[in-house]
């Protein structure tokens, strides 16, 4: 209730699940500097050169990509860094001896 109630008063759109909440806003080109997170297009990526996001006291990298509910998202949407990720942990477990 409190989430939704900041995110209509800033015009923000807000996504709700049973143990998590997203906040998330859309912007145009010339205000990426503005999102943490960018996806798009390899031409729409390419426009964007911005690496760091000052913050407050603290200056934050982009990153490539970005862990959401437990899915690796990256910036083109491609699924395959989630890939590798599932394949790297199944390996792991697959190599660990019995217990």
């Amino acid at each position: 209730m409190y989430l939704a109630a900041i995110s209509s008063l800033l015009s923000l759109h807000l996504h709700q699940y049973a143990d998590d909440s997203q906040i998330y806003v859309g912007v145009a080109l010339r205000d990426a500097a503005h999102a943490v997170m960018w996806l798009g297009s390899n031409r729409q990526l390419s426009q964007i050169t911005i690496s760091v996001i000052p913050l407050q006291s603290a200056i934050v990298r982009v990153s490539e990509s970005a862990r959401d509910l437990g899915i690796v998202l990256n910036c083109k949407l491609t699924m395959s860094e989630h890939v590798s990720a599932l394949c790297r942990s199944g390996f792991y477990h697959l190599r660990q001896p019995d217990r």
